[in-house]
């Protein structure tokens, strides 16, 4: 007793003939379920690619739409320290030194460090 084995949809071509000489329809069948498999295979293929396409599309929207956030932030940010220290420096201007001094100090370090993490953020995005 001997035994046969193979990989793939047909089997070798000599078993293929011993087919095609005792059932040519069984060799028929063989043939279209082997095309039909590779069609379908190769429609998997296609999806799949086509999915991981798409996949880093909506990547790529997600990262700009974070970066674009990111800078209406940074320049919102910016503009309130400003304010805070125009202010400040406008009390201390005009006879009010130690509010206008609080004011300035207190955007400096409400505003400046968390601007400074941000900007280095963004600036890894654009980099990265």
């Amino acid at each position: 007793m001997t035994h046969e084995s193979w990989s793939g949809p047909l089997p070798p071509p000599a078993i293929m003939e011993q087919y095609r000489a005792n059932d040519p329809e069984l060799y028929k069948y063989l043939i279209d379920s082997a095309e039909k498999q590779g069609d379908h295979r190769r429609t998997m293929e296609l999806n799949s690619i086509d999915a991981g396409k798409e996949e880093i599309r909506l990547t790529e929207n997600r990262d700009n739409k974070d970066f674009q956030i990111r800078v209406i932030t940074i320049g919102c940010t910016t503009l309130i320290l400003l304010c805070a220290i125009a202010g400040g420096l406008y009390a201390a201007f005009n006879g009010y030194e130690s509010l206008g001094m609080t004011i300035v100090i207190t955007a400096f370090a409400a505003g400046a460090i968390p601007l400074m993490e941000k900007f280095k953020k963004a600036i890894t995005m654009v980099s990265g």
